[in-house]
């Protein structure tokens, strides 16, 4: 019985429980469908999930920060990467159809609790707000731009 306890926690810390994915930043490019350009409130890179802020700019969404950082008034994906603050940025919106570089068919995935990041939709966990991402169409890389924040925290 111990063996058993043993090996049951010895794999789960092998699990990539709370592992952001590893989008390829040279692989992501904007396929179709909509998008805006904007400009952002902090440096951004291409293939992170980002929410759109009351003064209009565009910031790192993160899952463990308040309803408007999970995506509540809007956000997307980044598809031009920018060095600062105040520079022109473009963001692939809901409908659109991007390439991460990353992915299998049927994945979904979310704003996870790294600002910028997206994650399996079962790393996101209680108190963390789930905005559902991307979902991957196509076996290889495509993905669809969902977008769709919950706007409640997890129980």
């Amino acid at each position: 019985m111990l063996t058993l306890l043993v090996l049951v926690i010895l794999a789960s810390a092998l699990l990539p429980w709370g592992v952001d994915i590893t989008v390829v930043a040279a692989s992501v490019k904007h396929v179709s469908g909509p998008y805006e350009n904007g400009v952002s409130g902090e440096a951004l890179t291409v293939g992170q999930a980002v929410y759109k802020a009351a003064d209009g700019k565009f910031y790192k969404a993160q899952s463990d920060g308040d309803a408007t950082q999970a995506g509540t008034l809007g956000g997307g994906i980044v598809t031009s990467s920018t060095s600062g603050a105040d520079q022109n940025v473009r963001v692939s919106k809901k409908g659109a159809i991007v390439s991460l570089g990353v992915g299998g068919l049927g994945a979904v995935y979310e704003v996870s609790a790294t600002a910028g990041g997206l994650c399996p939709t079962a790393d996101n966990t209680t108190g963390k707000f789930g905005t559902v991402a991307t979902l991957c169409i196509v076996a290889t890389d495509k993905h669809k731009v969902v977008w769709a924040p919950s706007g409640v925290a997890r129980a």
